[in-house]
């Protein structure tokens, strides 16, 4: 699952939110939070961007930085002085550039820097650090107040498939495998959150949602399954969310690896009926539905918005705290995506959709 987050960064509500009598209340409620966080962050209006990928989950955030410009080093770059980078994961082999479709299995972003046929595109292969770290906040004292909902979420209709990727191949048309879109309706391989901000309307509930969601294309037998529902949850991944900060200008994330399908690289879990699995159910029964969740880290180091591998900077937490070495509370993205779908079941999210064709292989 990926999304860039175009209206503004999106917050904990924490103990403003009760329990209201109607949805329209909750969004009216969640707009007012929305305002009051992003004023008291200094970061108003700012767009957040978040994906995941089909090896796993994946979160990216990236917004547009309002103040000082972050600090960009490849990996050969960095400063002595600075705090340590994370290590990346290495790349296996060059990622495809051209407009043929293409898989993401066996290739990771470049190391070096790339350039785009837009401006605004992220560069992959960079640190890009904060000018000055940020601090976790501290706890205050007493236990937090009950809050009925600890949480916001974003309830959103399909607007595409394509195999385009913002966050990974940026300005690179057609080279990722086949996603599926929700969300903002002008999204392509060229778009950023300050795009979104300026164009299209939203298929989720919330029509001041100008994000874009997408995730990898489930299909059976070649052909894309379709999507029942989709819902984005926003949460505290801690035990104390009043330490929960917003998701800061520029900040981008990866979750799970799209090299290793494996059940442990996945991220996430597979459900149809009672129990859940990484493992992908051999089939549902007739009347269920089959659902993917996925759940991002929400522990940041302060330092960085992004490493190569898009993972280093960030970390889950442990029995409700973030570890010292990343100590900063972030919104926990969490989603789930429910298919239409009976019978046999089946998914290679390595693959775009067969073409409508027939072709003639040999071997």
């Amino acid at each position: 699952m990926r999304g860039i987050r175009g209206a503004g960064p999106l917050r904990l509500s924490g103990a403003a939110e009760r329990r209201p009598p109607s949805r329209r209340r909750i969004v009216r409620r969640r707009t007012a939070v929305l305002g009051t966080l992003a004023v008291a962050a200094l970061v108003a209006a700012v767009p957040v961007l978040a994906e995941s990928d089909g090896g796993g989950a994946s979160a990216h955030t990236r917004t547009a930085d309002r103040h000082e410009p972050p600090e960009r080093h490849t990996p050969h770059q960095t400063d002595a002085s600075s705090r340590p980078a994370p290590t990346a994961t290495p790349s296996q082999e060059a990622c495809p550039s051209n407009g043929a479709h293409a898989m993401h299995t066996g290739c990771a972003a470049s190391s070096s820097p790339a350039t785009s046929g837009k401006p605004g595109a992220p560069a992959p292969g960079e640190y890009i650090r904060l000018p000055k770290p940020v601090p976790p906040l501290p706890a205050p004292a007493g236990k937090p107040p009950f809050a009925q909902y600890r949480e916001m979420h974003a309830n959103c209709k399909v607007t595409k498939r394509a195999n385009d990727d913002p966050i990974v191949f940026p300005g690179k048309p057609g080279a990722s495998h086949n996603h599926t879109f929700v969300g903002n309706t002008v999204i392509d391989a060229y778009s950023t959150p300050e795009s979104l901000v300026r164009t299209g309307v939203s298929s989720c509930e919330d029509k001041g949602d100008t994000a874009s969601y997408w995730f990898p294309t489930l299909l059976r037998g070649g052909q894309p399954v379709e999507v029942s529902t989709v819902t984005f949850y926003y949460k505290s991944g801690v035990k104390d969310y009043r330490t929960v900060r917003p998701f800061p200008p520029g900040f981008r994330l990866l979750v799970g690896d799209m090299r290793t399908p494996n059940a442990a690289a996945f991220g996430g879990e597979w459900s149809c009926g009672r129990g859940a699995s990484q493992e992908i159910p051999a089939s549902c029964p007739s009347g269920n539905v089959l659902v993917v969740r996925y759940k991002a880290p929400s522990c940041w180091d302060g330092v960085h918005l992004d490493t190569p591998d898009h993972k280093s900077h960030m970390t889950y937490p442990v029995d409700g705290l973030c570890p010292s070495s990343h100590p900063v509370a972030l919104p926990m993205l969490q989603s789930k995506i429910a298919y239409k779908l009976s019978g046999a079941a089946r998914t290679d999210c390595r693959t775009p959709p067969a073409p409508a064709t027939p072709s003639t292989t040999t071997s």
